[in-house]
């Protein structure tokens, strides 16, 4: 694990990231590539999807590589898949929720939702990158989100999530009922998937990152800068 700001040029990589709070609290997770030079943050940030390339903005950033991107040419397609997502996803579909369905973007060159029974991009900062990864490994599921249920949101936001979901479906003229599962209204959190990153088998299941999530936490409670 380290800061964003220890990157080098010559790096070739994709990682996981989490911004934190001063109080090193992990608030905010995305997906993170440095190929040729470059160093790119893709993220799902509320309503839209963002491509930037990484500046000195301030922001505390920590990292993880995952290793399933071992070579330049894997990171080299990691990079053009969501280059090509970039350019294809239409923000007025992206809606921010604790919504995790399973649903994965395709690799055919055209925005495809596979497995989305909306249509929408309905998820958190977190699933938007569960949803990248699971398109771009094709054979694998990322995270084995069948581990996580309802309790990891409590009543209250639980609750909100559900009178939120109802309002964007209906928004769209589409049937609530029908179409949403009520399990799939959780939240895997930035500092469960940052901590994800530290295994190589696939999909990783929350056993193994509660694990190991004591640890990554302390050691990030524990920087200094």
């Amino acid at each position: 694990m380290f800061n964003s700001k220890a990157i080098c040029a010559n790096d070739s990589f994709v990682g996981i990231y989490n911004e934190l709070t001063s109080d090193r609290e992990c608030v905010h997770a995305g997906l993170i590539i440095c190929y040729a030079g470059s160093v790119y943050l893709f993220h799902s940030l509320f309503n839209r999807i963002c491509l930037d390339e990484l500046e000195d903005d301030g922001v505390c950033r920590y990292i993880i590589k995952l290793h399933i991107y071992n070579t330049e040419e894997r990171v080299r397609s990691f990079l053009g898949h969501c280059k090509s997502l970039y350019s294809v996803i239409t923000n007025d579909l992206v809606k921010s929720c604790f919504y995790f369905d399973n649903s994965y973007f395709t690799k055919d060159g055209a925005y495809f939702l596979e497995g989305s029974s909306t249509g929408l991009v309905l998820t958190t900062c977190v699933g938007f990158c569960l949803k990248v990864l699971d398109g771009d490994l094709l054979e694998n599921r990322y995270l084995e989100l069948a581990d996580w249920d309802s309790t990891s949101l409590d009543k209250c936001y639980y609750d909100r999530s559900v009178t939120r979901i109802r309002y964007i479906v209906d928004s769209y003229g589409l049937d609530f009922d029908a179409l949403i599962d009520l399990n799939n209204i959780k939240r895997v959190s930035p500092i469960e998937l940052l901590t994800s990153g530290l295994f190589v088998s696939y999909p990783i299941r929350k056993v193994s990152i509660d694990s190991r999530i004591d640890e990554v936490s302390m050691h990030l409670s524990s920087i200094s800068e």
